[in-house]
């Protein structure tokens, strides 16, 4: 019996960190005006970088592009901020 209470306890602390991820992954946080900000530095750093302007780091331009695409930041879903209006 008291195996089974162990069991269902575990069971509940995993199901609710599945409806926690479940809230917070992939929920769109990231507004028109973030995302257009991002497209255009992401762009930004990407042209400078293949213009020699900048080092190899420069491609790291990738990561706002695709966050401005897919309208969510990982790290806005950490911190709790959100620029979108839904």
């Amino acid at each position: 019996m008291i195996l089974y209470l162990f069991i269902l306890k575990d069971m509940i602390k995993i199901i609710n960190i599945y409806q926690f991820k479940r809230k917070i992954f992939m929920t769109k946080n990231v507004g028109l005006i973030d995302k257009t900000i991002r497209i255009a530095a992401g762009i930004g750093l990407i042209v400078a970088t293949i213009g020699g302007a900048l080092p190899v780091w420069g491609w790291i331009g990738i990561v706002p592009i695709a966050t401005g695409l897919m309208n969510f930041c990982p790290l806005y879903s950490v911190i709790g901020i959100k620029t979108c209006k839904n």
